[in-house]
């Protein structure tokens, strides 16, 4: 499931509600993910100066993928997209799909949806 993410409080909620799906204890959920649980609490009460490799580590041990949704005519000009296999063919980002994350017990629960407040 796609949710977009405009603030670093949505990111926080996002962040606390698959930790909690997954059955995973604050501290465990840090200590899996390379970083303290201080930095989780942080991230997940949408700390706005959270480092964002850390958080990236975090999103990745939970199984959380960014996409960026780049413009077309912009993404055509990024010199990024000659790194990208097959870029040419695929000008525009597929959608998501599931990953299993072998670091952590999946549970294949619904995430609820979060309203704005």
């Amino acid at each position: 499931m796609q949710y977009p993410i405009h603030t670093t409080a949505e990111l926080g909620e996002a962040v606390l509600a698959v930790r909690k799906a997954l059955g995973l204890r604050q501290d465990d959920a840090a200590s899996a993910a390379g970083v303290g649980h201080v930095f989780l609490r942080d991230v997940e009460r949408g700390k706005p100066t959270a480092q964002i490799g850390r958080i990236l580590r975090v999103l990745d041990e939970l199984g959380i993928k960014i996409y960026l949704d780049i413009p077309e005519e912009v993404f055509q000009n990024l010199d990024v997209v000659h790194k990208i296999p097959n870029a040419a063919s695929t000008r525009s980002i597929a959608p998501m799909t599931p990953v299993v994350n072998k670091n952590v017990h999946q549970k294949l629960i619904p995430i609820p949806k979060f309203t704005k407040g």
